[in-house]
């Protein structure tokens, strides 16, 4: 993550496409945490502490375990610029305690961002295959076995599949409405 610091970008879009390419290999992933008109900070996706939402008044036979991959990360990113017309910088944040992860890093198929990614990519495939009949288990398991050599596609589940699916539907159901207004 050192590279980037002291790095010059034109819009912010450019600044967040530098970090992802730098933080994906290393298994890291980075969420805006607060937007302001000349700065953007960024947190590691691990950055908050998990709450549970435990009802009191309900029997712990008959609560529901949950776990989370929060772990209170304090890393932090800071996009900005002294002014309008000046470039975009990426440099650290000011605390002592922000200048490293609190976990071990992930392969890249952890984070669901990443995942979704890798999924667009192959999206034409995925339909025509969903439009032949297959289910999303059989789709990931076709995707799987044509890119064997691709790490990205090997962290894939059927939920990626089966969301990504109902994403494009709900998009196309969209367009149609818009085109007979």
């Amino acid at each position: 993550m050192e590279e980037l610091f002291g790095r010059q970008f034109q819009s912010p879009d450019e600044a967040r496409a530098a970090i992802d390419a730098v933080a994906q290999p290393l298994g890291y992933n980075f969420v805006k945490h607060r937007v302001r008109p000349n700065s953007i900070t960024f947190r590691c996706s691990k950055g908050r502490v998990y709450k549970a939402q435990r009802d009191a008044n309900v029997p712990a036979a008959k609560r529901r375990e949950t776990s989370s991959q929060m772990t209170g990360c304090p890393y932090r990113l800071v996009v900005g610029r002294q002014h309008v017309l000046a470039p975009w910088i990426i440099r650290r944040t000011r605390g002592e305690k922000s200048t490293e992860h609190n976990h071990p890093d992930f392969p890249s198929s952890a984070h669901s961002r990443y995942r979704n990614k890798a999924l667009e990519k192959k999206m034409d495939k995925v339909m025509s295959y969903y439009e032949l009949g297959l289910r999303p288990l059989q789709i990931l398991g076709q995707l799987q076995s044509e890119h064997e050599d691709d790490p990205e596609l090997q962290g894939l589940t059927r939920h990626d599949i089966y969301n990504a699916i109902r994403k494009h539907r709900q998009q196309e159901e969209l367009d149609k409405s818009t085109e007979q207004e």
